[in-house]
Formats: structure tokens, sequence, C-alpha cells
């Protein structure tokens, strides 16, 4: 599957929220780039080319990983609560 996801876009989002430290901005960019690593190995037949539209259209499933995915790169849970938040304003404001 394409990697199209803008990661550095939302980081800068995530940064101008000021809820979220660099070593917070890391760890949700490494988790990011983990899901999109997990999105190149979707058959881009079934699950077609862009992978921010699957994330868009599968959300909840996508954030449900992406949380443990934060969490496990070091953000507490209720951090990584506030950031899946975030990420899913932007996400749809993006699709929109």
């Amino acid at each position: 599957m394409k990697q199209t996801l803008n990661v550095d876009n939302f980081i800068q989002y995530a940064y101008n929220t000021g809820k979220y430290n660099d070593e917070q901005l890391q760890a949700i960019s490494d988790a990011l780039y983990t899901l999109e690593g997990d999105m190149a190995q979707l058959s881009w037949k079934e699950n077609g080319l862009y992978s921010h539209e699957y994330i868009y259209y599968h959300l909840t499933k996508c954030c449900n990983k992406l949380k443990v995915y934060m969490m496990t790169c070091g953000l507490k849970q209720a951090k990584a609560t506030s950031a899946i938040a975030d990420f899913k304003k932007w996400m749809k404001a993006c699709m929109e």
C-alpha cells in the first residue's frame, strides 16, 4: 500500500496544540510510522492504494492499534488518549 499519511503535518499540528513536549511528539511520530509500516503490508488490491484513506475509513480500528503503539513508545495512557483524539480530529479535517 502506498504510504501517504503525512506524519510530519500531524506532528506539526500536535506541536501547535501545546499539549506535548518533544519526547512525547517523538513517541507519537514513531507510533505513526509503525502504523504506516503496517499499512504498507496490506494488499493494495483489497485495501486501495492510499494508506490515509484506509486509516480514515477504518479510523477506530487503526486508532486502537495506534494507541497501543504510542504507549509502547513510552506515552502514558492519558497522553496517548489525548493524542488519539487530536489525530482523529486532524484526520477528519484532512479528509473533508
